[in-house]
């Protein structure tokens, strides 16, 4: 199916997508380049190759917890460290929050684990 149809550098550009596509991360793109005046195909990009590198990961389990739920089970491990960021507008520093955490929950399972175990 043509998705978009746009000039670029004096070539026109073509992006075609399939209908559906089952692939988790990344859908299957073809971009066509058509020369502007003879309105030939000149080249083409396939992300197929990309794609089948993809192939070999399983996919994940089935989400059984909400992110509210998780966000309750780390809330007591995550860490407020002050950093101060430079603002261009007001031309000084203004006092800020990092926020970071060395645990994450499993969205199958609802365990809390290390990030470092992974």
């Amino acid at each position: 199916m043509l998705k978009t149809l746009h000039r670029d550098k004096g070539y026109i550009h073509a992006i075609l997508k399939a209908g559906y596509q089952n692939h988790r991360v990344f859908q299957r793109k073809l971009m066509i380049m058509i020369d502007a005046e003879s309105l030939q195909a000149v080249n083409y990009m396939d992300n197929q190759p990309m794609l089948e590198i993809y192939d070999q990961f399983q996919a994940s389990d089935q989400v059984t917890i909400t992110k509210e739920e998780a966000l309750g089970k780390i809330k007591e491990l995550i860490e407020v460290k002050p950093y101060y960021v430079y603002n261009f507008e007001q031309k000084q520093y203004v006092l800020c929050g990092k926020i970071d955490c060395q645990h994450g929950v499993n969205a199958a399972t609802g365990e809390v684990i290390s990030l470092d175990d992974l």
